[in-house]
């Protein structure tokens, strides 16, 4: 029914009342249904007649009088991440799978306000590595091979999105979680600022004044799409005191913009031809736009830069491993395991 329409053209739908949410909601579902058992993409499910009840309640309480949120009553399903009231949290981890938080995250907290929570998508355990696989909920497919990969670690999340089971979705990104999959996926991954979306932090005296490493991003089949959820998510929070709003950023103009465009770090990364004519070629677009492009040249060392991210990396993940009491810090899978002993020394 809706297979051809953009969420631009299906949030204009439901505003119009052209379409109900619960018919909206349903549409998701049955994709789910059809293609999510080959994909799992998403991982956990919320009662089905508890969610369609509350779309109903949605379109009973919609007035086209008000002006209603851009992305109400559209179905959403949160990275596994992120703690959703009395629903299992375990980060792909089976010695957590009693975990069972008492109260929302920010972000979940944000999305009750007007869109419908339907579960939560895949990731690779605890978010660590390049393949959404875990001893959990198992591995999310590839949507145009179910034999390959969907990247990691927010591999569910673009799995998801491609497959069209989600209108848009969130992810993390710490080295490409976001930007990974969504590559896999053939889909749009943003990596924004740290702070930009507010998130639950917690003070851990070894990382005092530690730099932001990681953030909460999103997916989307294009641009626009995207736009809709990073605007309603973007933003400070009073419980996240390294959130901001973006419109506090004092820009008037495109020309007060500054593009920094390093290229291949001095031809220390290679890129598969077309890539870098690519990007040049839309810089050229956006310099006609009266927007600043810059060449930069820089003396950083490819290897030097590899090797403090990986020592920043390590000591983030080893303190974030404590605060879970693991107690067979021997089961880690091999990627986490190697990033808590480098963190640890």
């Amino acid at each position: 029914m809706l297979e051809n329409f953009s969420v631009h053209q299906i949030i204009s739908k439901i505003k119009k009342r052209e379409i109900k949410i619960v018919e909206v909601l349903n549409f998701y579902l049955d994709r789910i249904k059809k293609f999510n058992p080959k994909l799992n993409a998403i991982i956990s499910h919320i009662d089905e007649t508890k969610i369609t009840e509350e779309a109903k309640l949605k379109d009973e309480n919609f007035n086209s009088d008000n002006d209603k949120d851009d992305i109400y009553g559209l179905p959403i399903a949160v990275k596994e991440l992120f703690d959703i009231k009395n629903e299992v949290t375990c980060y792909g981890y089976k010695e957590l799978l009693k975990n069972i938080p008492k109260q929302d995250s920010l972000l979940v907290d944000n999305y009750r306000k007007n869109t419908i929570l339907i579960g939560k998508t895949n990731l690779s355990e605890f978010a660590v590595g390049c393949h959404t696989t875990n001893r959990v909920y198992g591995a999310t497919s590839n949507v145009y091979d179910h034999s390959k990969s969907a990247g990691g670690s927010s591999g569910g999340a673009a799995a998801a999105v491609a497959a069209n089971l989600i209108p848009f979705a969130d992810g993390t990104d710490m080295m490409g979680s976001c930007r990974n999959p969504a590559a896999f996926a053939n889909i749009y991954g943003l990596r924004p600022t740290p702070g930009a979306i507010a998130e639950d932090r917690f003070e851990i005296k070894n990382l005092k004044d530690f730099p932001l490493i990681s953030t909460t991003g999103c997916f989307a089949r294009t641009p626009n799409d995207m736009e809709f959820l990073f605007n309603y998510i973007k933003g400070k929070n009073v419980k996240d005191k390294l959130s901001f709003d973006l419109e506090d950023i004092n820009i008037k103009k495109l020309s007060d913009l500054k593009i920094g465009w390093c290229i291949d770090l001095n031809e220390q990364y290679k890129y598969e031809d077309g890539i870098v004519d690519l990007c040049e070629n839309i810089l050229k677009k956006l310099q006609s736009n009266n927007l600043n492009i810059e060449d930069l040249k820089t003396e950083i060392n490819s290897e030097e830069l590899w090797y403090s991210w990986t020592i920043l990396r390590a000591k983030f993940l080893y303190e974030n491993f404590l605060l879970y009491n693991l107690k067979n810090l021997n089961e880690l899978p091999s990627q986490a395991y190697w990033e808590y002993e480098k963190g640890k020394s």
